[in-house]
């Protein structure tokens, strides 16, 4: 999917393993991935209602303790 003229925001769903994906996507990119749908947004706003429909629970924040093990494993 791709390549993107003008930044957009990505929900993918319905993959047995990784459930939900939620993304930012910049002018310039394409987007491969295994979920079996793929919904394209203009604004995060958008994007982010369709992730809460999908998952009430969603948390678009890693708690901090995640975060810290991310840029641990990045340095």
């Amino acid at each position: 999917m791709g390549p993107f003229t003008e930044d957009k925001w990505v929900v993918g769903h319905g993959h047995e393993t990784f459930p939900l994906f939620f993304s930012d996507l910049q002018a310039g990119t394409a987007l491969g991935s295994v979920q079996p749908n793929i919904e394209v947004f203009d604004t995060e706003e958008e994007a982010k209602a369709r992730v809460l429909e999908i998952d009430p629970t969603y948390e678009f924040e890693l708690p901090e303790e995640e975060e810290d093990d991310l840029i641990d494993l990045i340095e």
